[in-house]
């Protein structure tokens, strides 16, 4: 049984589902980490998820990290307004309830922003860094990636680490 809090009892292993678990649409579908992996969630539970939902609940946590202490008093019901004007553009199944899409939108937009709260001051929190690189500089990193045996991502993370050393780390 889902309440506005969330389903009961709360997720706590992976659920991969043939529809979003909130919206019941079948398309478009990705995996989203009940705590995200940006916050320490890389190897807990994923749950199936359209786009619009995916987006839609970080959306809802960020603008709940937004929002200062007095605020945040009438943030249960500024979420449920939100919520609610999010369900009347839903193109959702006939079959599915917009209450209970609503309950767990925001219990999911809850646990990320709790989880938020929870790594803000962690000096160790891996930090999520997603570019686009020019065709000559990828060209560049694999090659380098190559000479040194390893992946991309562990090359650039030793190039700055090297790069710091030399620049910043002897002052």
């Amino acid at each position: 049984m889902d309440t506005l809090l969330g389903p009961s009892p709360p997720i706590t292993g992976t659920l991969i589902l043939n529809g979003c678990w909130i919206c019941g649409l079948g398309s478009s579908l990705e995996e989203h980490h009940i705590v995200p992996r940006t916050y320490g969630g890389s190897l807990g539970p994923t749950i199936t998820l359209c786009g619009i939902c995916h987006t839609a609940i970080h959306n809802l946590s960020f603008k709940r990290a937004l929002f200062d202490g007095t605020i945040a008093k009438n943030f249960d019901a500024i979420v449920s307004k939100l919520l609610g004007e999010f369900c009347d553009t839903w193109n959702m199944p006939t079959h599915q309830n917009k209450g209970e899409a609503v309950s767990r939108a925001y219990y999911l937009s809850s646990v990320i922003f709790k989880a938020r709260l929870l790594t803000r001051k962690e000096e160790n929190k891996p930090v999520k860094f997603n570019t686009t690189l020019p065709g000559t500089i990828s060209s560049k990193l694999k090659l380098l990636a190559r000479t040194y045996n390893l992946n991309q991502e562990e090359m650039v993370l030793a190039a700055i680490e090297e790069l710091y050393d030399i620049k910043i780390g002897t002052k």
